[in-house]
């Protein structure tokens, strides 16, 4: 949100579509809401 300068909705939406095109993955045992990049 504070990167992109968009509201918590459609940071949501954006992280969902990264995730959904195999952009971003989430780092597991890190807690909620951590992602990398794919490389």
């Amino acid at each position: 949100m504070e990167l992109t300068g968009c509201k918590p909705t459609a940071a949501a939406s954006l992280i969902k579509k990264l995730l959904a095109i195999e952009m971003i993955e989430p780092i597991a045992g890190h807690g909620k809401g951590k992602y990398r990049a794919k490389g």
